[in-house]
């Protein structure tokens, strides 16, 4: 959201089965019962934790599964010869996979594919079975050697969900395992079909994916095209297509993240970025990817298992490398030629869409981890609020409780004087009015970014609050328990805050909406050579009207700033911007939002993420609202009265929805998923309109369903002023 969109808002406010492609000859005898093998797909299993995992549910299957006598199913010839078999039928495929790194200590550590293996070993006829495990393809293909040239008659070909599989034109069999596999000795010549031959072209990479050994760039050539000299490499910006106008494939973002899980180098980039390194389960997750294709990030998105959240996680740290892959796809029918590629300018609202998915999928992925670890699931905790006591009732509630019973337990909301019950609404006004006085920068702890934006930053001036510090860690407190109990605040902040709960740190270009001639200014700095300005590690601070110097480090007064130590700097500049006389106050924050919020959890989210989970949107889009509105008791969407509600929708300004909204459900912030994602007592709820017979009556709401009761107004004018003074009015609880 940009800042004038957000100014504006924030002024009305305070006021996811894989298709194999087969060639023309089909092989006989278990060809549907291994494609169904291969494709099935697991129940998604979001909560069951005791559910077997498809390695667990394999290693059932081989048990189970009585062992068929070879002279019953003979092995066709054509599999006993296949490079697979022989593969797993070398004599000293033991002492090769000790001696084969990682991938073969995972494949020697997997209880269930070394049985399987260890079955085929014993009868090669059960390989027919099994070939298409996608256990035993993920395991085998670890081991290829990408390098080499395919073996003679053999293709490469993804399809329709970007999996890979290999087509063997010589005993017309189609397998998920690549055929270059190590064999003892070396009996096969990896040699390139001839171009005559028209099955037999090079490799073609279709819908994004990456040349083995060559990241971040696409090379499509026909079978007319001879292929690239063996010493030519492109660099990343470089891709080849062709002069005359190419026939263009989207690339979507789930191609993307496969196209660079097949990096050469990606585990070595992984490590270098993700804090836990790459551990057996999850380079067992991109080998499935890499392997597999989409389906497989689909099948493990959607699973809602802890390595669900483990991709989340790394996706979240290489998005700008996610990002900067071709997004389109160039199928080039002619001679090659070398074209740019670009990888920067303006989001399109394709990315800006993919972005959104991605955001969604991690969403999901944290509420299913929310709801395994337990948290607001259990009993209730009742907390018993004043309204004209709201700030003191809240922080003796919320500083007084277990943290544990605040991570566990769902909030029970009593406005004394009123006979509500709390299935939600209650919770929701409470957190929309409890943030718009902790946060409000009349009390002095927070202060307004700038003089034209509602976001807010920790004011320098707080450390003279008395229990400031307190007030702080209370603060902190109230951010975390509104995400673990899936409400809303009533306020944005900087960018820097939200990196801080993180644990991120701040960059140069978070000071670019706060301070936008000190960024510029630093920006400067970067980009030319800064000696002629006579700088020093020093910066003047005013204090209560006084002046002083502040060294930036020991024995600043005397470092000149040059070409050589300008980002450093650079750096205690920033440091000292966003730090000046709020460390403390920040670090208690942080203290009190990880005592209830694991951070660990967030690593997930960025900044803007973050204030989405927190804050949700304020746009409100009428359409979204419509669409996902029901009706009850003989309403519908052309009904009179419906009609005249959405005419007088039409004509509140923002204020008057957000306050409309406020008021049917609780707070007037609107989920970062629109409408459709509003919550009710147990899950999501729609806005709803119900039949209510007295028209002499205002109108009234059950904030805990997000339902309005609505009389049957005889016009426009009088549901108009019957709505608008309700909204007006209405602030209270009660049960009829």
């Amino acid at each position: 959201m940009s800042n004038s969109d957000r100014n504006a808002a924030s002024r009305a406010r305070h006021k996811v089965r894989a298709t194999t492609v087969r060639s023309r000859h089909r092989r006989r005898g278990t060809d549907r019962d291994t494609d169904d093998e291969t494709n099935e797909v697991p129940a998604q299993r979001h909560v069951q934790v005791t559910s077997p995992t498809p390695e667990e549910r394999e290693e059932e299957e081989v048990k189970e599964q009585p062992a068929t006598p070879t002279s019953a199913l003979p092995l066709p010839e054509e599999l006993l010869s296949s490079h697979a078999l022989r593969f797993i039928t070398r004599r000293d495929l033991y002492t090769f996979l000790s001696k084969a790194g990682d991938a073969g200590e995972m494949f020697l550590a997997n209880r269930g594919l070394m049985e399987l293996v260890q079955r085929i070993r014993t009868n090669n006829n059960l390989f027919s079975k099994y070939q298409h495990s996608r256990q035993l393809v993920s395991a085998l293909n670890r081991f290829t050697d990408i390098r080499a040239d395919l073996p003679q008659d053999w293709e490469k070909k993804l399809n329709r969900e970007g999996k890979v599989f290999y087509i063997d034109h010589t005993h017309c069999l189609t397998s998920f395992i690549d055929p270059r596999l190590p064999l003892p000795d070396h009996e096969f010549t990896y040699t390139t079909p001839p171009s005559s031959h028209p099955s037999q072209q090079p490799e073609q990479l279709q819908f994004g994916e990456e040349a083995p050994i060559r990241a971040h760039h696409t090379t499509v050539m026909s079978s007319s095209a001879p292929p690239p000299p063996p010493s030519t490499s492109l660099p990343p910006s470089v891709s080849v297509t062709s002069p005359q106008p190419p026939q263009e494939v989207e690339m979507t973002y789930e191609r993307q993240v496969v196209s660079f899980f097949r990096n050469p180098d990606i585990y070595q980039r992984i490590s270098q970025r993700y804090h836990r390194g790459v551990r057996p389960q999850l380079r067992e997750i991109i080998e499935d990817v890499r392997a597999n294709g989409t389906s497989a990030l689909e099948r493990i998105q959607t699973s809602g298992s802890v390595a669900a959240y483990e991709l989340a996680l790394v996706l979240s740290l290489f998005e700008e490398d996610i990002s900067a892959i071709n997004t389109m796809v160039q199928i080039v029918p002619q001679q090659p030629v070398r074209e740019e590629r670009a990888t920067g300018g303006p989001l399109t609202a394709s990315t800006l869409q993919r972005k959104k998915e991605a955001f969604s999928t991690k969403l999901q992925t944290f509420k299913v981890m929310m709801a395994r670890l337990g948290f607001a699931q259990s009993s209730r905790l009742k907390f018993n609020i004043r309204r004209d006591h709201l700030l003191e009732d809240s922080y003796e509630h919320v500083m007084k409780s277990d943290v544990r019973h605040l991570q566990r337990k769902r909030l029970n909301i009593c406005f004394k004087g009123e006979d509500g019950l709390d299935y939600g609404g209650p919770s929701r006004e409470f957190f929309f009015l409890l943030s718009r006085e902790v946060f409000n920068p009349y009390y002095g702890l927070f202060e307004y970014s700038a003089n034209d934006t509602y976001t807010v930053q920790i004011s320098s001036t707080s450390m003279f609050i008395q229990n400031n510090l307190d007030w702080f860690r209370f603060a902190g407190r109230v951010i975390g328990l509104v995400i673990v109990q899936g409400f809303l605040l009533d306020v944005f902040f900087t960018r820097t805050i939200y990196k801080a709960l993180a644990n991120r740190a701040p960059s140069l270009k978070d000071l670019e909406s706060l301070e936008p001639a000190f960024y510029n200014s630093l920006v400067w700095i970067r980009e030319n050579d800064p000696e002629p300005l006579d700088l020093t590690f020093t910066v003047e601070e005013e204090a209560f009207g006084e002046l002083s110097t502040h060294e930036l480090k020991e024995g600043g007064m005397d470092i000149p700033v040059t070409e050589e130590n300008k980002e450093e700097y650079i750096h205690f500049m920033l440091r000292w911007r966003l730090d000046r006389g709020i460390t403390t106050q920040l670090n208690m924050l942080k203290k009190g939002f990880s005592e209830v919020m694991p951070v660990s959890l967030l690593q997930a989210f960025d900044a803007s993420e973050l204030e989405f989970l927190t804050a949700g949107t304020l746009e409100i889009d009428i359409d979204d609202w419509k669409k996902h509105t029901e009706y009850r008791n003989g309403y519908h969407p052309t009904h009179p009265v419906i009609l005249f509600f959405w005419q007088a929708v039409e004509m509140f300004d923002n204020e008057q929805r957000l306050r409309l909204l406020q008021f049917v459900t609780g707070t007037s912030s609107v989920p970062f998923e629109g409408f459709k994602a509003l919550r009710g007592s147990n899950g999501p709820k729609r806005f709803t309109i119900d039949f209510f017979s007295d028209v002499n009556s205002l109108p009234r709401t059950h904030t805990c369903f997000n339902r309005i009761d609505l009389p049957p107004y005889p016009s426009y004018d009088v549901l108009y002023h019957k709505l608008l003074t309700a909204i007006e009015e209405g602030n209270t609880f009660g049960i009829e």
